[in-house]
């Protein structure tokens, strides 16, 4: 992660989904989908563009029965955020979407899913903000056992997975050197070692290529990379 804004991260996990089975769009190409999802008209005014919406707290119906839209708390559901997540989910045809204000959020979250001690092999030519995070806080603040490896190389990510690895971390396409990673052979080889398989797939984007498709468990997005070329995206 070059950048620590916008980040995204999809799940393709069986859980509750934002984006339901009978979306109108679900079949639709990418081009249409990226217009479409998340761009419904606002109700109270009609605006054709999302707003921001700057409240931290929603109004209940009843006591404990949240607004139709399920607002509850801004930290929980933001309707802000909202059209983002369905969107990008959309285009990674994943099953669940979750927007985050810092990279280092989203690639935190992905590691928390684990228990302290686990091992994690991250690629060693991840960018410098990955490998920062996992070398400096994740493996010698919070315990992980986190190691740099080639996992391009099916030989080396073979021992690598033999060592009980509960996480592998890569890219679809390596910033700066440009490598293609083939996730399908990675994905092969991480999930018959029962180990899960994240992608960042952030030079890429959703419009060229879908790691989710190709084997990997969960793919990651920097919002102010290419899939934002404009350098104003903030969360």
């Amino acid at each position: 992660v070059i950048t620590k804004k916008g980040q995204l991260i999809v799940l393709k996990r069986k859980m509750s989904t934002n984006l339901p089975t009978t979306l109108p769009f679900s079949t639709k190409k990418s081009e249409t989908r990226a217009i479409h999802l998340g761009q419904e008209v606002e109700e109270t005014t009609g605006t054709v563009i999302s707003p921001l919406y700057t409240s931290s707290i929603y109004e209940l119906e009843t006591e404990n029965v949240r607004h139709p839209k399920n607002t509850f708390y801004g930290r929980f559901r933001n309707p802000t955020r909202h059209p983002l997540e369905q969107c990008i989910t959309s285009l990674e045809r994943g099953n669940y979407g979750i927007a985050f204000c810092s990279g280092i959020a989203a690639i935190e979250a992905v590691i928390s899913t684990l228990e302290v001690g686990d091992r994690v092999v991250c690629s060693e030519t991840a960018c410098g903000g990955t490998q920062e995070l996992l070398r400096d806080v994740c493996r010698q603040m919070e315990g992980y056992a986190v190691v740099f490896s080639d996992i391009n190389n099916p030989d080396t990510l073979v021992k690598e997975l033999e060592k009980k690895t509960k996480l592998v971390i890569g890219e679809s396409i390596n910033t700066p050197t440009m490598r293609l990673s083939n996730i399908e052979t990675i994905a092969d080889m991480v999930h018959r070692s029962g180990a899960i398989l994240a992608i960042d797939n952030s030079l890429l984007t959703p419009l060229g290529t879908n790691p989710l498709d190709r084997g990997a468990d969960i793919t990651i997005h920097s919002g102010t990379q290419y899939l934002n070329g404009h350098g104003d995206l903030n969360m």
